[in-house]
């Protein structure tokens, strides 16, 4: 996942830096930090963001892109 791909998905869903961070499980300043290049994040933090990507899909508020 890319930090482009992460504001999509934010964007896509309505949420606020608040909304997407809690359901992250982190601060919404960082979600703003890496939305607007302050801060790049750890491959950790880009691979709990592909998790909460899948389980977003799984919850059926995420489509899969079609290829």
């Amino acid at each position: 996942m890319t930090i482009s791909e992460l504001r999509r998905i934010r964007k896509k869903l309505g949420w606020s830096y608040e909304k997407f961070a809690k359901e992250a499980g982190i601060h919404y300043n960082t979600i703003y930090r890496w939305e607007n290049r302050k801060f790049k994040p750890s491959k950790l933090a880009m691979c709990q963001m592909e998790i909460l990507k899948q389980t977003l899909m799984a919850k059926g508020l995420l489509k899969r892109k079609k290829r």
